[in-house]
């Protein structure tokens, strides 16, 4: 009996890249809309999506690389590591005492307001409120920190990928990663309001994955990709 012959898989046109692309990136815009109609788990969506868009590996290409458009500048939008950037708080927020430990969110804004039954605290994207944002080039910007304690830490790639793949996205696992554990909590800047450890209404990897997406598209939009 003969072996079989190996077939090759049989290449796409250029044309039909460029479609799916811009399919992608259509799509992708569509679920941030979703998410920021309150539907969290469009998130993770996002994420699977800013994977497939970013992520290169063995001979696997992303799509911004089969585009021809991975050597873009890509918008940062972090805060300083180390600097209190990004608090909101709203009116008549008084006779409290706050606390920020040395936990680093970048890509966080943070929302302080009086509710019904005390504060209300919510994480939101940045989105375009840095208007001082630098440009980097894809690899900086990929591997740059957004989250940082005195263990862990995770970069934008981190985020993207540990969601996309833990969080029912591409698969959904029973255990996951320490950092992202770590980071994704209500709590994980350690904020201290009147002695207690405030618990914000947001898992902040989620709302920074967000932002993330923002930085994707504005991206695309300066280098006129879209």
């Amino acid at each position: 009996m003969t072996k079989q012959a190996q077939i090759e898989n049989v290449p796409r046109t250029q044309a039909e890249i460029l479609q799916l692309g811009k399919e992608v990136i259509s799509y992708l815009q569509h679920l941030c809309e979703d998410y920021d109609m309150g539907n969290t788990f469009a998130i993770v969506l996002v994420a699977v999506l800013l994977r497939t868009l970013l992520k290169t590996k063995g001979s696997t290409e992303s799509v911004l690389k089969q585009l021809g458009k991975d050597t873009i500048d890509f918008v940062d939008t972090r805060a300083p590591i180390g600097s209190f950037s990004y608090w909101t708080f709203g009116d008549n927020i008084c006779n409290h005492t706050f606390i920020a430990h040395n936990v680093y969110g970048g890509l966080l804004s943070k929302i302080v307001t009086n509710g019904e039954h005390g504060l209300n605290l919510d994480y939101q994207p940045l989105l375009d409120r840095n208007r001082n944002a630098d440009k980097q080039s894809f690899d900086d910007w990929y591997t740059a920190i957004v989250f940082k304690d005195s263990t862990f830490q995770l970069s934008r790639e981190d985020c993207i990928n540990i969601v996309a793949d833990k969080d029912g996205g591409a698969h959904l696992d029973k255990r996951i990663p320490p950092k992202y554990s770590c980071f994704r909590e209500p709590t994980a800047l350690q904020f201290i309001i009147d002695g207690q450890i405030a618990v914000f209404n947001q898992n902040p990897v989620y709302v920074s994955i967000r932002q993330i997406a923002w930085e994707v598209l504005e991206s695309l939009k300066r280098a006129k990709v879209i």
